[in-house]
């Protein structure tokens, strides 16, 4: 028993021991602990302190440019590799993009991946992880363009939000720790902003370089290498935040929503001052728009015209998202416009807006399948069409009015003889609701002309007896005024109107006229006019649904959303999802089968290539002449030597071969290589499946919205 006791006492003297040790090690610790983290706190900074609210709170409101991305390090995989691009290199277009000579001809790819790369061994042996430490939880770049200097040159400072090791590093870096490891040769200076007290920042002077300015407010870092956009950040920063961006009413307002959560995709805020960025950067034509007092059209037609629409200068200001994935790609933007620069009536600015999935719904129901693209809009007619005629030529023009003057004389009741009272005409008897489909060609263009698609127009009519009056007096004159044979005069019943068609003359750029007045005298009354009258049967029929419709088909869905009663009719079991237009509203909105558009641009490629080779035949032959008459024919070269019949005509034949032999060059040799060529820049479209635009054109405001998808999806 006492052997017993005499163990139980070694035991207790043990435990007793021990927890001596552990008390002395408890109080040590409590005394240490306080003393650490105070000596942390004045060496570096408090592990407790506050965190900066979202960085677009403490932005300047007055920066030209602004941008924003949250959790950058989810796009990286490992960096600089972005997780995108390796994405895309599955895809078979893709990869055959990469391969293309336009594509490698492209410098701005290999300049960025180029950068990246730079970064990346810079900071290979650093102590910190870029993304993880620095940039990868916020980042926001702000910048401004000064006057004066070289065009494109940007002021920029950066604002990102630090990790622990990043504060570390920074602060550390402002205590002069490692500063020669970091900047060999450099200096630090500490300097106060004498405007507004509390504000510090830090001056590094590079040997060889320009001095940087860095500044740190708990997990916030701003660094710059202009010191006047440093200054003006960090006021931002320090000052009152309800006049920052972020409590704006651009921002809080018109900011399109992004991902719940933005590591899932990459997602972007995007705010420009357009108003700096085009006198920055010369958007501003010094033609301006056609037609205004002061300002001459310029030789292109299309771009006249689409200047008179889309004034530059009524710009003020854009706040946008840009969402990226490797199966699409949307971005939406609001825009502030000046109401009072371009708000004159121009056709498209100011008409009454309309919800994209109705119009859709509407529209597509009308086109069959393989339309390549579409665009539907709401105008004013007479000013729309007012600003096409001012984009005419001065030629252009005199042969329209001369045919229309020729036209009027064969009938009784349509007398419009020049352009201006073609448009009064029109504008009484169409309604401003335009769509505009084209798709390929069904039969090659002669060589020389331009092989235009087929494109269809159609309407909604007013008055249906000036439409009726119109068609007429285009039928009964087109014999003597267009040479159009009567032979070639055809008219159909469809049930829903007359078809009406006649073949041109020749080899022409439009072969056909083809027009139809569907469902007189009801509330859906329709015009449509086609070149190709294949394409109009086509619309007829998807019309009154013996045919499938594009209305049908699956990417109306990304656009408008499954809950289109079409979409739920075709794909009942796919999941709900709103599209990416659903709930908008534009007057003009635009989409396109890539597929489909590159065939239709493809085509085109021997045209332009024909037309940048074009021989002077008579002048190429007038020197090729005066060479043989100098070498071989020289007894006639002198004046007044006379050529004998014979002679002439082997010297002719000689010509006619010559010219024959340098076409015959042309299109073997010159005109392929420019056909390659001309498909290579158009190799970008390769990969994209499908595309649409939506734009809500206001007098003081408005939304520019795109979103494509790409190969992937099919």
């Amino acid at each position: 028993m006492a052997r017993r006791r005499k163990r139980v006492r070694r035991r207790s003297t043990g435990r007793r021991r021990s927890g001596g040790w552990l008390k002395k090690l408890g109080i040590a610790g409590l005394v240490a602990l306080p003393l650490l983290y105070f000596t942390f706190t004045v060496l570096f900074f408090s592990p407790f302190e506050e965190v900066q609210p979202p960085f677009a709170a403490m932005a300047p409101r007055d920066v030209d440019l602004y941008v924003r991305r949250e959790r950058l390090d989810s796009d990286f995989s490992p960096f600089p590799e972005l997780r995108i691009v390796e994405e895309l290199r599955l895809s078979r277009a893709f990869q055959a993009l990469g391969k293309s000579a336009w594509w490698q001809g492209q410098a701005w790819h290999g300049e960025i991946t180029a950068a990246l790369q730079q970064v990346a061994d810079d900071t290979a042996d650093a102590p910190l992880d870029l993304l993880a430490d620095v940039l990868g939880q916020e980042l926001v770049v702000v910048g401004r363009w000064p006057e004066g200097a070289p065009q494109g040159d940007t002021a920029a400072c950066v604002m990102a939000r630090l990790g622990f090791r990043g504060k570390l590093a920074v602060t550390a870096l402002e205590r002069g720790i490692a500063l020669d490891d970091v900047f060999p040769g450099g200096s630090l200076e500490e300097v106060a902003d004498l405007d507004m007290p509390g504000v510090v920042y830090n001056r590094i002077e590079r040997p060889d370089q320009g001095p940087l300015f860095f500044a740190r407010k708990t997990d916030l870092l701003v660094a710059s290498l202009d010191e006047g956009l440093m200054l003006d950040v960090l006021r931002s920063v320090n000052g009152d935040p309800e006049r920052n961006l972020g409590k704006s009413n651009l921002y809080l307002d018109r900011l399109p929503t992004g991902p719940g959560d933005p590591s899932t995709r990459f997602s972007g805020e995007l705010v420009v001052d357009l108003e700096s960025a085009r006198k920055r950067f010369g958007w501003d034509d010094p033609g301006g728009s056609p037609g205004s007092e002061g300002e001459a059209a310029g030789p292109d037609a299309a771009l006249n015209f689409l200047r008179s629409l889309f004034n530059t200068k009524a710009l003020l200001k854009a706040i946008a998202r840009l969402d990226v994935e490797s199966t699409a790609f949307g971005l939406e933007s609001y825009l502030e416009l000046d109401a009072g620069v371009g708000g004159e009536p121009r056709g498209l600015r100011g008409t009454d807006s309309f919800s994209i999935p109705d119009r859709l719904n509407q529209v597509m129901a009308r086109l069959p399948t393989d339309v390549a693209a579409c665009v539907t809009m709401n105008v004013e007619l007479r000013p729309l069409l007012k600003a096409l005629s001012e984009s005419f030529s001065p030629d252009l023009l005199q042969l329209v009015n001369s045919t229309l003057r020729d036209l009027s004389r064969y009938s009784p009741t349509w007398k419009v003889d020049n352009v201006d009272g073609l448009i009064h005409y029109l504008d009484r008897t169409l309604a401003g609701q335009i769509t505009i489909a084209v798709r390929p060609r069904s039969n090659p263009a002669p060589k020389g002309v331009q092989p235009l698609p087929e494109i269809a127009i159609f309407a909604p009519v007013k008055n249906e007896q000036y439409w009726e009056d119109m068609a007429q007096a285009l039928i009964v004159g087109s014999n003597p005024v267009l040479g159009v044979s009567r032979d070639t005069m055809m008219q159909q019943a469809d049930g829903v109107g007359t078809r009406k068609w006649f073949s041109l003359p020749g080899e022409m750029a439009v072969p056909q006229i083809s027009m139809i007045l569907t469902d007189a005298g009801t509330n859906d009354a329709m015009v449509a006019v086609s070149t190709h009258d294949d394409f109009l049967r086509e619309i007829v029929k998807a019309y009154i649904q013996h045919v499938p419709s594009w209305a049908d088909e699956f990417a109306i869905t990304r656009w408008i959303g499954t809950g289109a009663w079409r979409s739920r009719q075709r794909f009942p079991d796919i999941a709900d999802d709103p599209g990416f237009f659903a709930g908008r509203r534009a007057n003009a909105f635009m989409w396109a089968d890539m597929a489909q558009l590159r065939a239709i641009i493809n085509a085109y490629g021997e045209y332009v290539a024909d037309n940048a080779t074009t021989i002077d035949f008579v002048s190429a032959r007038r020197a090729q002449r005066t060479e043989l008459l100098t070498r071989e024919y020289s007894q006639y070269a002198r004046a007044g030597s006379e050529m004998p019949p014979e002679v002439e005509q082997e010297l002719n034949e000689r010509l006619d071969a010559e010219m024959t032999r340098l076409d015959d060059r042309r299109w073997r040799d010159e005109i392929p290589a420019l056909v390659e060529a001309w498909l290579e820049q158009h190799t970008w479209m390769d990969p994209l499946d499908d595309m649409a635009i939506g734009l809500r054109y206001g007098t003081s405001d408005g939304m520019f919205a795109v979103h494509a998808t790409t190969d992937q999806v099919r």
